[in-house]
């Protein structure tokens, strides 16, 4: 059985600029709060001086490109593990150029395997956001972005490990209610898609998780997880913001703790997974 170990060893992280065009023309489910296009840009920056600077991490950050808004949410246009990359077609058209910049950037790795998706199954949509790899095991959310032949398609790209499918109701990605927090360990939402997320895991994964409960809004659950010289690392949402959901990260033993607040691009539905691309090599 695979478990948690080099395929999270990071090394590289690849992310993007953020592209003028965000505050007005970013997808987004609730259009009810303006994005202070200066405030994305410092918290951004912070979050690249995180992996820069702090992890010691080889940052790759390709230029903005205005003519795709949402270009910043470096996830959704590919899937990663290990020497395997899953180059998407993510679920909405106007995302779909995005993976022009993301392969291009892959191709420079030689000991990265590529995978095409349009090229396997031209009907398979895949946003990276409804991936969430565990280390033993991949779930994959069905989601409004996310199909099953998308979900298919990860099967054949990533056959070493077994592809579980949940279904989301009420949620853009299944990383919108939950990421991992460690080993074996499952950070989630507690409203009724989480608690239905939950559930489905439980019944349908033979591994078993712990799953830490956030009160706060589901979002505040998406944490990236890393191993830096086999030291387990959490970037974590503001426990200012979130105070009911900081106590959760408070608890959490022999795990290093870094604190970030994406709150602007949260505005265009974007977590803090969705803004780097991280490789082991």
């Amino acid at each position: 059985m695979n478990v948690l170990g080099d395929n999270f060893a990071i090394k590289t992280v690849i992310m993007r600029g953020i592209a003028s065009t965000l505050a007005g023309d970013a997808l987004r489910m609730n259009d009810v709060e303006p994005v202070d296009m200066k405030k994305a840009m410092e918290q951004h920056e912070t979050y690249y001086k995180i992996f820069k600077n702090q992890l010691q991490l080889n940052v790759i950050v390709l230029d903005a490109d205005d003519s795709l808004p949402d270009c910043v949410f470096v996830e959704d246009p590919a899937v990663v593990i290990g020497q395997i990359a899953l180059v998407t077609t993510p679920g909405h058209p106007s995302r779909r150029k995005e993976c022009d910049a993301i392969l291009k950037t892959l191709q420079s790795f030689k000991d990265i395997d590529i995978k095409i998706m349009k090229h396997i199954d031209p009907a398979a949509n895949l946003d990276g956001g409804d991936v969430l790899f565990t280390g033993d095991e991949i779930f994959v959310g069905l989601s409004k972005r996310t199909n099953e032949a998308g979900i298919k398609v990860l099967e054949v790209a990533f056959p070493d490990f077994s592809v579980i499918s949940i279904s989301i109701q009420g949620s853009l990605h299944l990383k919108s209610v939950c990421t991992l927090g460690g080993r074996r360990k499952i950070l989630i939402g507690s409203d009724e898609t989480s608690t239905d997320v939950k559930t489905q895991i439980e019944k349908k994964s033979s591994v078993k998780y712990e799953f830490l409960e956030v009160k706060d809004i589901p979002c505040s659950a998406n944490s990236v997880y890393l191993e830096i010289d086999g030291k387990p690392t959490l970037i974590h949402p503001s426990t200012t913001k979130y105070p009911l959901t900081g106590q959760v990260y408070k608890d959490l033993q022999n795990i290093r703790k870094i604190e970030c607040d994406l709150s602007e691009l949260s505005k265009v539905d974007g977590c803090l997974t969705c803004s780097s691309l991280l490789l082991t090599v």
